[in-house]
């Protein structure tokens, strides 16, 4: 486990170089589109050695996506490294672990976990999601991006969410979900040992790509959530004579 020193020295770098904002974005779902939110904490640097192991630390102690890569700066290509996290939970425990240090950032960090608070209460439910819910959710992303650099695509400002929900009063609303029951966790791994991709696993059992894609992940040791009941059902799933898993891959317990 870091110590106080690390994390002090994390929130000073994110005070001068992190940023973190409320992305709204569209998604589909058993063919119908919906309006997702979720919150983003992002922190890159111009490469260095020492900047790359850094992130790499970020990542192994809240998961999310690192990587390497060039940006266009004015037109002229920078080599950057870069650290991003989306994922409910982590961003809140990377924000909560850097709070009590932060200082420019510190009102952005609490806005945003305000804003995951409200995001939880939907989070692991299939019943709709209000218009209230996502202005509420819109009105802090403005406020995040008055305090931040983050200005980002601010296609979803408070007044546009308004007007786009308002003019599509059914795309708030969550599609049904299918429960992941411990049979469709099973049939997964069996379709998948069977060569189908995601997409076609996906429309065979009736359920979305991003389910299948983090069952998969979740029973590759890849996935950088919590959950939970999927972790349990693997573990049933499990040989208990020591002969290989439906995967062939080494299962969390």
């Amino acid at each position: 486990m870091k110590g106080e020193t690390w994390y002090a020295y994390l929130a000073g770098l994110f005070d001068g170089e992190g940023s973190l904002h409320i992305s709204f974005h569209l998604g589909r779902a058993y063919g119908k589109e919906y309006l997702d939110v979720k919150p983003v904490v992002q922190l890159s640097f111009a490469y260095s050695e020492e900047k790359e192991k850094l992130l790499k630390e970020l990542y192994n102690e809240f998961g999310g996506s690192f990587g390497v890569g060039d940006r266009n700066d004015k037109g002229k290509l920078r080599k950057v490294v870069w650290w991003r996290l989306s994922e409910l939970e982590s961003v809140e425990k990377f924000l909560k672990s850097t709070l009590p240090y932060l200082r420019i950032k510190k009102k952005s960090a609490e806005l945003m976990l305000k804003a995951i608070e409200i995001m939880k209460l939907h989070h692991h439910s299939s019943a709709p999601r209000s218009l209230e819910f996502f202005l509420e959710l819109a009105k802090i992303s403005d406020e995040l991006s008055s305090l931040g650099r983050y200005r980002g695509n601010r296609k979803w400002t408070y007044k546009k969410v308004k007007k786009f929900l308002e003019e599509h009063q059914d795309i708030y609303v969550n599609p049904k979900r299918k429960c992941v029951t411990r049979e469709i966790v099973a049939q997964i791994l069996e379709l998948r040992k069977q060569g189908l991709s995601y997409g076609k696993i996906a429309k065979k059992l009736g359920i979305s790509k991003s389910t299948v894609a983090r069952v998969i992940q979740v029973a590759e040791g890849r996935y950088d959530g919590k959950a939970i009941n999927i972790k349990a059902y693997l573990h049933e799933l499990q040989p208990q004579d020591g002969t290989e898993t439906i995967l062939d891959l080494e299962v969390y317990p």
